[in-house]
């Protein structure tokens, strides 16, 4: 879990080391890893930061549909600032691709004049080809996005009510480390306990209750 938590006092990024004990058993313990700071005294076990990391993603196992429509609704903002920023893009593209046609056009009256050889009108519309080529892929690629925030927003929740399962049953602490940088802000392990906020829109998930909500 190192990168994924930072120390609650000096804000330097916690390190594991793994120990041996006499049983012949490792076992591996988290602490600062700023050799100035006085909390790299404190070794927390690996066992203790797993089990906060599960009860994070206890709220997701049920949701209330209050909380599911705040999500959706969050989803939905996030993804009309995409499409925005998409749709300029678009036109962006559209334009290029527009420029692009006439260069060719231009390109191939100036041979038919005899201004450019044929050499070197191929060579230009090799070129301009190729620049029309990866305009048109982009604009595919933008097309081809899929905007719907409603199923988006549903398959996150349908996802998440797993990933309390998943953080408690799964032997791959990387994945899980992964999981839970995508789902929690500014993670800090401080005296032995991990405090953090959830990373928006997953914040609104928190409500098992309508009385939380």
């Amino acid at each position: 879990y190192m990168n994924l938590l930072k120390c609650g006092l000096c804000g330097h990024w916690i390190t594991g080391q793994a120990k041996r004990k006499a049983s012949g058993r490792t076992y591996v313990y988290y602490h600062c890893a700023n050799q100035t700071c006085s909390h790299r005294k404190f070794y927390i076990p690996q066992s203790k930061i797993e089990e906060q990391l599960v009860a994070a993603f206890e709220p997701f196992v049920r949701f209330t549909p209050k909380a599911t429509k705040a999500f959706i609704t969050g989803i939905q903002e996030r993804f009309e600032d995409i499409d925005l920023t998409t749709h300029t893009q678009l036109g962006e593209l559209i334009s290029q691709k527009i420029e692009l046609e006439k260069n060719v056009e231009k390109i191939e009256k100036l041979h038919k004049a005899g201004t450019l050889t044929k050499k070197e009108c191929d060579e230009l519309l090799q070129t301009k080809r190729a620049s029309f080529g990866k305009v048109e892929a982009d604009i595919k690629n933008i097309m081809s996005m899929d905007n719907n925030a409603l199923n988006t927003g549903l398959t996150i929740i349908e996802l998440l009510q797993k990933s309390n399962e998943f953080m408690r049953l799964s032997e791959d602490k990387l994945e899980k480390a992964r999981l839970a940088k995508i789902v929690l802000s500014n993670p800090i392990l401080e005296n032995g306990t991990i405090r953090f906020d959830y990373q928006k829109p997953f914040d609104v998930l928190r409500c098992t209750s309508h009385d939380q909500c």
